[in-house]
């Protein structure tokens, strides 16, 4: 009886990384306080590709979660020449259309889920996700 409750505690804990995780699938804008105009971000997918939104010197290439924190990879070009990267942040918070991450030294990046972004580079018009208030 033992082994069947550890055995279910175990899937339990796992099923919940994992919905956890799927939170974190989709597109992700950051709105430049500077330059409100400026939207950019990145795109997590659920095979830990990450794809980089209106950026094209810094590319990100993969993702992974750790418990509450986000490890993402990629390349910078801002020297023009190719700098690989892995950069670990904290989670401070994720809901289903925001999504909080906090580097090192203490600076906080605040991303908004949107729907839809078909080209990666270039498009600017997002549609923000909005939950269903019923």
């Amino acid at each position: 009886m033992r082994n069947l409750l550890f055995l279910i505690c175990l899937i339990f804990i796992f099923s919940c990384a994992n919905v956890n995780s799927d939170k974190i699938v989709g597109n992700w804008i950051e709105i430049k306080s500077g330059n409100p105009a400026i939207r950019q971000g990145v795109s997590f997918e659920k095979s830990g590709k990450a794809i980089s939104i209106n950026n094209k010197t810094i590319i990100y290439e993969n993702w992974k979660r750790k418990g509450d924190k986000i490890i993402i990879e990629g390349k910078n070009y801002n020297s023009g020449k190719a700098v690989g990267f892995s950069d670990t942040l904290d989670i401070v918070n994720l809901t289903h259309d925001s999504l909080i991450l906090e580097g090192k030294g203490g600076y906080h990046i605040k991303y908004f889920k949107v729907a839809e972004v078909k080209d990666s580079h270039s498009k600017m018009n997002y549609q923000p996700i909005m939950q269903n208030e019923e």
